[in-house]
């Protein structure tokens, strides 16, 4: 599967949060997009902020397990986490980046559908996708790497 691979510093994201599984997504994926596009982040994007990050963290074993699923924005260290809303450390570490491209959500799902088919040496530690609105066509899917790989 075509992807660059990088490191990038750690940062941390806050945002609501759900547990689920990829056999699940749909029930629950859709409608948490729904909450955050509905006003459920309202006002908590720090200033110039505009992406989005999708984190996919505590992997119950691989991709056929639960985990939770976390929408977000980066934020400081520190910065205090608004009620009912969950803050999460994204390591630096070394991730597989690939890209879907095409109309959203679709292209997505199918870029996933190819990654888990890939067998790339993933990690299943803490993956994430850059939903940014200045490419509305392309999302970033950032992919923990097992180390020694």
């Amino acid at each position: 599967m075509e992807h660059r691979e990088e490191s990038i510093p750690a940062f941390e994201v806050t945002g609501l949060q759900i547990r689920t599984s990829n056999a699940r997504a749909m029930e629950t994926i859709g409608p948490l997009w729904g909450r955050v596009y509905g006003g459920g982040l309202a006002g908590m994007a720090p200033t110039g902020q505009q992406r989005l990050y999708a984190v996919y963290s505590n992997y119950e074993g691989d991709h056929n397990g639960e985990y939770d699923y976390t929408i977000g924005y980066a934020v400081n260290a520190g910065d205090p986490v608004p009620e009912g809303m969950t803050q999460l450390g994204v390591p630096r570490q070394r991730y597989a980046v690939i890209i879907a491209r095409g109309e959203m959500p679709g292209a997505l799902v199918e870029t996933w559908m190819q990654i888990w088919e890939a067998g790339l040496p993933r990690a299943f530690a803490i993956d994430f996708e850059i939903h940014d609105p200045a490419t509305p066509g392309e999302v970033e899917i950032w992919l923990s790497l097992a180390e020694g790989t």
